[in-house]
């Protein structure tokens, strides 16, 4: 029941950004829409002005599960980067994972650590970035009891 619900919020939400345009959906959008319910992965969103597009792929209770973009060049489109996520068994996102396309391979980019509480309250997240093989803290940021975020950053090894 939470799948459709989600399901349905998702596809609300698009086919509102499609109603506030002053034209009807194309096919690609509607075509967008019938991927979301089959599980494929969807083009969420194409920004013509600097010629990239992002493709999510969501896992059965629609949460995220990657997120790729590509830039388009001499009329084809390339892999830039890619951001995959990772859930506990609860489908509290634990992890996020940065990588960018080079040579025709993925490399580390940045990773972000997140922690809860017994509540599933987010209390902080871990960011580093990939240098020299290893990864290196950058910051690490907290929330108060008022959510409000704290930055602190330091280099360390992770």
């Amino acid at each position: 029941m939470k799948a459709i619900l989600v399901f349905l919020a998702l596809s609300l939400s698009l086919m509102t950004a499609y109603s506030q345009k002053d034209e009807n959906p194309t096919e690609n959008e509607k075509n967008n829409l019938i991927k979301l319910m089959l599980g494929e992965p969807v083009v969420v969103y194409s920004d013509n002005d600097s010629n990239c597009r992002f493709i999510n792929n969501y896992d059965a209770e629609n949460r995220i599960l990657q997120s790729l973009t590509e830039v388009l060049h001499n009329g084809k489109w390339n892999m830039s980067s890619r951001v995959t996520y990772y859930y506990d068994s609860d489908g509290y996102l634990l992890t996020e994972v940065g990588e960018s396309w080079q040579n025709n391979n993925w490399l580390n980019s940045y990773k972000r650590t997140y922690s809860k509480d017994l509540f599933g309250n987010k209390i902080s997240y871990t960011y580093a970035i990939w240098e020299n093989g290893k990864w290196i803290i950058s910051s690490v940021n907290t929330f108060d009891v008022n959510s409000y975020l704290k930055r602190y950053n330091f280099p360390s090894e992770y």
